[in-house]
């Protein structure tokens, strides 16, 4: 992580390199499924149980693109943020915060839209881990 940075290594800015690390990777995730998704939005669609006619939906796609954009910025931003404890920090806690925010949404709309329930569950079935690991790597940077 520090090789090949002008600044003191994380570990010796009383970051835990392991957190670190993971952070690192599950940026590096979060940007590799944003960027997919907003250059193929439908196959994503069809695994989360959109009818067909959704998965046609110019609005639908174009929804799904901008929230797999936000997921790529956030992960770009986080890689980005790597050597700078404090924006590294800030970086990961918003992400954890965003998951865990679209897990709570998708969690009241899957209770309370019986049409939209299978692409809900897809969403809080993402969502939860991503939002624990987010919350657990904070926790030990």
């Amino acid at each position: 992580m520090g090789s090949g940075s002008a600044g003191p290594r994380l570990d010796q800015q009383g970051i835990d390199a392991s957190a670190a690390r993971s952070a690192y990777r599950m940026a590096a995730v979060r940007a590799a499924i944003g960027s997919g998704i907003v250059m193929a939005p439908a196959p994503v669609l069809w695994s989360w149980g959109f009818s067909q006619e959704q998965r046609r939906s110019g609005a639908v796609k174009a929804l799904l693109r901008v929230l797999g954009g936000r997921d790529a910025v956030l992960g770009l931003a986080t890689m980005a943020a790597r050597d700078d404890p404090t924006a590294l920090r800030t970086m990961v806690s918003a992400s954890a915060a965003i998951d865990t925010g679209d897990t709570v949404v998708s969690l009241a709309l899957a209770v309370a839209s019986p049409e939209a329930r299978v692409p809900a569950v897809a969403w809080v079935l993402v969502g939860v881990p991503f939002s624990a690991l987010g919350w657990r790597i904070r926790q030990r940077l």
